[in-house]
């Protein structure tokens, strides 16, 4: 006896595997599903590679963070003074960064 679709209660082929089967190959001839298949494919590896280098910088920057903690302000400042010894072009480029922002805010109030 056939089995009953519960979708349209109208009656299936016992052949519902073959069925389902001949669906699967239809599905995998058709060039758009392919296409789009790739285009999953592709997406994946993206946000994979993405997750990859976000939990790279994460823990960087929570090694970071330890390293920091451990210093003493003293430190701190000699580590920030060698910093600019050794690169006066960016120690000049972000004192002025940081004078313009603190003009910036305290003209505001």
């Amino acid at each position: 006896m056939p089995k009953k679709n519960r979708d349209n209660n109208s009656e299936a082929p016992d052949d519902e595997p073959g069925r389902l089967e001949s669906i699967g190959k239809r599905l995998d001839e058709n060039p758009k599903l392919q296409a789009a298949g790739k285009a999953v494919d592709k997406v994946r590896s993206t946000v994979e590679d993405a997750v990859e280098k976000v939990q790279d910088a994460r823990k960087k920057a929570t090694e970071r963070v330890k390293s920091v903690r451990n210093k003493r302000i003293g430190e701190m400042i000699d580590d920030t003074l060698d910093y600019v010894k050794e690169n006066p072009a960016k120690g000049l480029c972000g004192a002025s960064a940081l004078g313009f922002l603190l003009g910036w805010i305290l003209r505001r109030k």
